[in-house]
Order: C-alpha cells, then structure tokens, then sequence
C-alpha cells in the first residue's frame, strides 16, 4: 500500500506553531541539534511530520535563547495548536501536560500510529533536571489562507 504522503526534505519542513495561549506564533525548524533549537523550535527529525501517522515531536526552549516555550506550562486538557504545514493547518487539541525525566523511554512517544504533536522543553525554569511534554491529538485539517 502507498504511504499517506511522502516526507519533505529538510529544506522544505518550514512550519508554522501557533499557540494562542500562549501568545505564540513561531516558525519551526526542522532538526532537533542545539544549533536549531537555539534559534527557533525545532522537529524532532526521527519524528513525523503532520501529513503523516505518528507523532511530530517539537524541542523549544523556555528561558534561553529564543524562550518560544517559556510558557508551556500553561497548556492544559482542551488548550488548541496550531501547526501550519504544507499549506494546510493542522489543528490539534492537548490532552495532556506532563512532567518527565529526561532519561524517559517515552518522552515523545516514537512509534504511534495515531496522528499527535508533542512540545518538549527543560523544566522547570533555568533547569535541564526534568522535561515539561505537552502531548496533543489532531482534530483537524484545514486549507491554508495563504
């Protein structure tokens, strides 16, 4: 059987993360190397991408360098994502916020076939000690604006 879609080239990921609230709008880059992850939230490359089955797994920071997720933990049950992706935007609703070792098998839950996003960054604030992982379900899937 064919593939829901094919993967894009690094070069051509480019998303967008929208939080509203967390006042977020963000371009996504695509590998999870400090290099990226210091400039902008960055996708797991072993991860999806929205397109496809699996988990599209995003590592931002909270207090250094760009702070896009300083606010992650005010995510809830029922908060809305936002993930513009190929000219379409991919709507997903949290289902959980967690706090995890750093060290967890699980901490982006490689391996599903369920579409889901999770926002992984360092807990709590000015520490590496623990991770803050926001997990959300798709919803939805609409057309782009733009």
């Amino acid at each position: 059987s064919a593939p829901v879609n094919y993967t894009p080239s690094r070069k051509k990921f480019g998303g967008t993360l929208i939080i509203p609230e967390m006042r977020l709008n963000t371009r996504v880059l695509d590998g999870a190397e400090i290099k990226n992850v210091n400039i902008d939230p960055s996708r797991y490359v072993g991860s999806s991408t929205p397109n496809q089955p699996g988990n599209v797994a995003i590592f931002g920071h909270r207090v250094s360098k760009g702070r896009e997720f300083y606010a992650l933990n005010r995510l809830k049950k029922g908060s809305i994502i936002y993930l513009l992706f190929d000219k379409k935007v991919y709507v997903y609703s949290v289902t959980e916020v967690k706090i995890k070792s750093p060290k967890d098998k699980n901490l982006w839950q490689l391996g599903s076939q369920n579409q889901t996003l999770t926002l992984v960054s360092c807990h709590p604030l000015r520490s590496v000690a623990q991770r803050i992982v926001a997990t959300a379900e798709l919803r939805s899937v609409e057309k782009s604006l733009g």
